[in-house]
């Protein structure tokens, strides 16, 4: 035999454990998959939003430079903040300024590819906000304003061009022609009381979470309500592929503090809330919530750790199991966006770009 080649039963051996390593409970459970730090950007960008299709990034948000950061007139600096979005394609590796103005951008939304609706805030220095609207007919590369919404929205959602919503933290209001004109639908948002922000469905309906149920209201103004477990408290309302709302919170325990992290939906047509899941250990506070078909991605953090650390918590058989992964980097996780295909971005500190690839 010649040297350097293993012998026959090593080779056997060795088929043996590649075999067992690919049916191994961490393979299957999609913990072989890698993060990585993607790109930085530039320093002092912050994204509040991202969003990513089909080879194309961005970052939006605001800028301001370190000197206006530290001004101790905090309505002054705020009325400095210049509202960014950065664009890069192909490998990520530099970024574009495609868009700068006053404020800062809060959120972002895409009812078909290539289409983009991006909602802004800018304060002035007496601390009055405004919100202002852009869109882009090619994917980001050029922006254009739209009329501005009626009152001081944060958030924005269109299920269809030019068709969608804008809301604050107490009201909703609708528009059907690209913002030229907007309707009040009369639906009261809780955000001042620590409730999740409203989510948008394909076909014009939104939902929200209130003290004691789960709204919904439809494009024909036709409202819906569905009771909540009795002390539940949502931290996150998200839709899933389908459409089919989900909600990620706790119950108290026996002795009234908080309880273990729960996932709820609502089957399509139902009305009653199901529990999907409850994670026992440790007690978790919900950051971002995907839920994909049989596969869930839950960002959250334990609420014991100082300073917080956040992890991904990986489920891929509807929520029955749940693996636990640490991104490339664990603090400071901001932003998350994942694509149809299941990769997920995420900004964090130190201006760091990460992703994980299914």
């Amino acid at each position: 035999m010649r040297r350097g080649l293993p012998r026959p039963g090593s080779v056997c051996l060795l088929v043996l454990w590649a075999l067992a390593a690919l049916s191994c409970d961490s393979c299957r459970s999609g913990n072989m998959a890698k993060w990585e730090i993607v790109t930085r950007w530039p320093q002092y960008h912050e994204p509040l939003t991202v969003w990513f299709q089909q080879g194309t990034g961005l970052l939006l948000g605001q800028y301001q430079p370190l000197e206006q950061m530290l001004d101790p007139d905090v309505l002054k600096s705020n009325a400095t903040k210049e509202a960014i979005i950065l664009r890069s394609e192909g490998d990520f590796q530099s970024w574009n300024k495609v868009y700068s103005g006053n404020g800062e951008f809060r959120s972002v939304s895409s009812p078909v590819p290539g289409l983009l609706y991006a909602l802004g805030v800018s304060t002035d220095e007496e601390g009055n906000n405004r919100s202002f609207l852009v869109s882009s007919a090619d994917q980001g590369r050029n922006w254009a304003p739209l009329p501005p919404p009626p009152i001081p929205a944060i958030g924005v959602a269109f299920y269809e061009p030019k068709a969608g919503y804008v809301w604050s933290v107490e009201r909703v209001f609708h528009t059907q022609d690209d913002g030229k004109t907007w309707r009040d639908s009369e639906f009261l948002v809780q955000m001042l009381d620590g409730f999740p922000p409203p989510v948008v469905d394909k076909q014009g309906t939104v939902w929200m979470v209130g003290e004691e149920e789960l709204r919904f209201l439809d494009r024909a103004q036709q409202r819906t309500a569905v009771p909540l477990p009795e002390g539940f408290r949502a931290d996150l309302l998200t839709l899933d592929l389908e459409g089919r709302p989900w909600l990620a919170g706790h119950e108290p325990d026996d002795e009234g503090e908080r309880g273990p992290l729960e996932l709820l939906t609502l089957p399509t047509g139902g009305r009653e809330l199901q529990r999907i899941s409850k994670i026992p250990k440790p007690l978790l506070l919900a950051e971002h919530l995907y839920v994909g078909r049989g596969t869930i991605f839950l960002f959250a953090s334990d609420i014991e750790d100082t300073p917080p650390v956040s992890a991904l918590h990986v489920s891929i058989d509807g929520g029955r199991k749940w693996k636990r992964e640490s991104p490339a980097v664990k603090q400071g996780i901001g932003p998350v966006f994942v694509e149809r295909d299941g990769t997920i971005w995420t900004a964090a500190s130190a201006d760091r770009l990460q992703r994980r690839r299914p």
